[in-house]
């Protein structure tokens, strides 16, 4: 039952993004191919693509090494961030679904094991390989990329900075509006809701730094409402689980743009426009 609830809101998501997408696409293409336009030595995140060894993953190998979509984001977030040094992005294989930011050599791992798994997910026929790709790592990567921020900025950070960091890859997805970032954002989601149905809160780890799930995927929802509050009606709903309750969604927009605000401050001079 859970499941098929799932699918019903990934099916009423793709609706919703399909028509939006078909409203921005040409100024969209615009505003992207002047902020794809970055020299390389303005690049601060560069991406590396290990082969795998297994074959399994050689589908997926190749999609990356043809398609310049995920090359193109982290242009992208190159020209809304200003970071210190160089981050190098890495799809790897790993042994593991998972994606991870290290310190030590400033690297994020984007592995193979996670990029089939999120891909597998997103079964709409409507949308092409190339975009689940992107679907499958925008927020992944922006996560893992503001746990980079926080480590490398020294950024203060009170609570688990990994809702901290979820918060910040969902408000720079949600506030470059001129871009298709939407359903990456909706997807990155989507991912929390998915990841619930398979935890078993009874014996969740607590103390662990990250929060259940469903937490997160409530917390992402929030964002969104807040960000596009004329998708409420979509967006916010009683009796459903995959719907953000209307009391929490009465507060949605003002603690957005507190968020944003807090963010932008945080970040300073490192927040470009």
């Amino acid at each position: 039952m859970k499941y098929s609830k799932f699918l019903f809101c990934l099916a009423i998501l793709t609706v919703l993004v399909s028509c939006n997408n078909a409203q921005t696409t040409s100024n969209d293409e615009a505003t992207s191919q002047n902020r794809h336009n970055v020299r390389p030595q303005d690049i601060d995140f560069k991406l590396v693509v290990e082969k795998p060894d297994d074959p399994q993953f050689d589908e997926i190998y190749e999609l990356v090494k043809k398609e310049d979509i995920l090359q193109k984001f982290i242009n992208e977030m190159n020209a809304r961030i200003e970071f210190p040094g160089e981050v190098t992005i890495k799809v790897t294989q790993c042994g593991e679904n998972n994606a991870f930011y290290n310190s030590e050599d400033s690297t994020i791992s984007i592995c193979y094991e996670f990029l089939e798994h999120t891909i597998a997910m997103q079964d709409e026929a409507k949308i092409s390989k190339r975009e689940k790709l992107l679907n499958a790592t925008a927020f992944t990567f922006l996560h893992e990329m503001g746990h980079a921020i926080v480590d490398r900025l020294k950024i203060p950070i009170t609570g688990k900075e990994e809702n901290a960091v979820d918060e910040l890859a969902m408000i720079v997805l949600m506030s470059d509006t001129s871009d298709v970032t939407y359903y990456a954002a909706i997807e990155g989601a989507m991912q929390f809701y998915s990841d619930a149905l398979d935890e078993d809160l009874k014996n969740f780890p607590y103390y662990d730094t990250h929060a259940p799930s469903i937490e997160r995927y409530y917390d992402m929802l929030a964002i969104i409402v807040g960000a596009y509050p004329t998708l409420e009606k979509d967006f916010v709903g009683e009796n459903d689980e995959t719907k953000l309750h209307p009391d929490r969604a009465e507060s949605a927009e003002a603690d957005y743009e507190r968020k944003l605000f807090n963010w932008k401050t945080l970040l300073g001079k490192a927040w470009k426009e």
